[in-house]
Formats: C-alpha cells, structure tokens, sequence
C-alpha cells in the first residue's frame, strides 16, 4: 500500500511540474505571438494537399475510412 502510494505522489508531482512547464511555453508563445504567426503562415503554404486533407479527417473518420 505504501508503494501506491508513493507512486499516486511522484505522479501528482510529476503533472504539476508538467502543468507549470506549459503554463510557462505558453507564456513564451504568446509573447513570440508575431513571430509565430508570421512563419505559420509560410508553412501552410508548403503543405501537400494530401497532407491537408488527413488533418481534416477526425480519428472515427480514418478508422472507419471516410476519406
């Protein structure tokens, strides 16, 4: 029981620093806010058509097929 313990505890320890760790790129994401914007908008323009249409096609969508 105490291993379970000690486990349940590294792992709320663990997405804590995980969840601050984010918190935290996000921050640094919104200041580069223009930067971002700017080189997403070159890579867009590089992607393959196919590429495109398999990011639109949900999770249920690819498993059953419907392309």
């Amino acid at each position: 029981m105490a291993e379970l313990n000690k486990a349940l505890d590294q792992q709320q320890q663990l997405s804590l620093i995980t969840t601050q760790e984010n918190r935290q790129l996000k921050e640094k994401i919104n200041e580069l806010g223009g930067y971002l914007n700017s080189d997403n908008r070159e890579v867009d323009k590089t992607k393959e058509p196919t590429q495109v249409h398999e990011e639109q096609v949900g999770f249920w969508g690819r498993l059953f097929g419907k392309h």
